[in-house]
């Protein structure tokens, strides 16, 4: 049976985990399945991912609730 990968070029996802949790997982798997036609941005602060929003360019947004200055709902509200 034959895969169905899913094309994706120029697009720009926006990955905010703490060092130590998800993102050694996640990054490598986005890798893995797109290749090196996605840009990944790394943030680790809500801040810093609101600054990389308000920069544009971005795509698709990956963010733990875990992050230090996250207030968890609050920050998707406030990102959205």
């Amino acid at each position: 049976m034959d895969e169905t990968h899913l094309q994706l070029q120029n697009i720009t996802i926006l990955l905010g985990e703490n060092p130590t949790s998800g993102a050694l997982i996640i990054k490598p798997m986005l890798r893995e399945s797109f290749g090196d036609t996605i840009n990944i941005i790394e943030v680790d602060t809500v801040a810093s991912a609101q600054h990389a929003i308000t920069s544009g360019g971005i795509d698709i947004i990956l963010l733990d609730f875990d992050l230090i200055d996250s207030q968890q709902t609050k920050s998707i509200e406030s990102i959205r």
